[in-house]
């Protein structure tokens, strides 16, 4: 699912691109409907697992059933207790992370996200003009995620291409909840690693105080990548940012199989 978008403005019109959608939106209510959607539903085994884990931070996502279970980070946090499993349509009332946010995360959304929590839309990157806005009710709003790059198997090293797990590790960290972001990527191989190669912007967006100032923090980083790219004549931010200099106490460069905690680590799609 899209978390952020691809520029400086850092603030999207949340609205019109709902509006862009409606009428898929609305061709899809039967197909997203509550009846007989049992694979959208928190199973049984997944809410005693939730409550036996009883984690720090309150976390659900929308299941657009659009994703491959075997490889999605959303559903293996929802199959370990991490995550609530919720049907399109189902109001939340903590701040949801989605293309539609028309604002950004940032630690003044701490109080909100301590007392209601966060929700992502569980989609394909390539089917979100599918949903409708209207299907993802939200009382604490919509929020995008800063510019961030992924660490998982499948989108590495591209800006912007979080999957599920990360995205809620980043806006956990953000908000200034990092050892609970960093617990939930504990079983995940490329946990550590995405915090290796964010850390100097996670860092920078946790000490602002609102959206206004992370979008501050990474207009400065992007400004520098085009200007490191105009220097080495590079064809992509992928380039430059492979080049940065990022602290690495360890050396490594990928985490191997099998974290600590010993759960089974999924390959991530979407």
């Amino acid at each position: 699912m899209e978390y952020s978008r691809k520029g400086k403005k850092g603030k999207g019109k949340g609205k019109k691109k709902g509006s862009s959608g409606g009428g898929k939106g609305k061709q899809n209510r039967g197909k997203h409907s509550n009846k007989g959607s049992n694979h959208k539903r928190e199973r049984p085994h997944e809410r005693a697992a939730r409550l036996e884990r009883d984690f720090g931070a309150k976390l659900a996502m929308w299941d657009s059933n659009q994703c491959d279970p075997k490889h999605c980070s959303g559903h293996w946090l929802a199959q370990h207790g991490y995550v609530k499993r919720m049907p399109l349509g189902r109001s939340f009332q903590g701040v949801a992370l989605s293309s539609f946010g028309t604002r950004t995360i940032s630690p003044a959304d701490r109080e909100v996200v301590e007392a209601h929590g966060l929700i992502v839309l569980d989609c394909s990157w390539n089917r979100t003009e599918e949903i409708s806005m209207q299907l993802l009710k939200c009382r604490g709003g919509h929020a995008l995620l800063p510019f961030l790059v992924a660490a998982n198997k499948i989108n590495y090293g591209r800006p912007f291409k979080l999957n599920d797990a990360e995205a809620f590790a980043a806006a956990l960290y953000i908000v200034g909840m990092r050892e609970e972001a960093e617990s939930l990527l504990e079983s995940f191989s490329y946990g550590q690693e995405f915090f290796k190669i964010n850390k100097h912007l996670l860092d920078e967006y946790a000490a602002c105080e609102n959206g206004e100032q992370v979008i501050a923090v990474q207009n400065q980083f992007l400004d520098e990548m085009k200007r490191r790219a105009q220097e080495k004549k590079v064809s992509s931010y992928d380039d430059v940012y492979a080049n940065l200099d990022i602290d690495d106490d360890d050396g490594g460069e990928e985490e191997e199989e099998g974290e600590s905690g010993g759960e089974k680590e999924t390959e991530d799609v979407e």
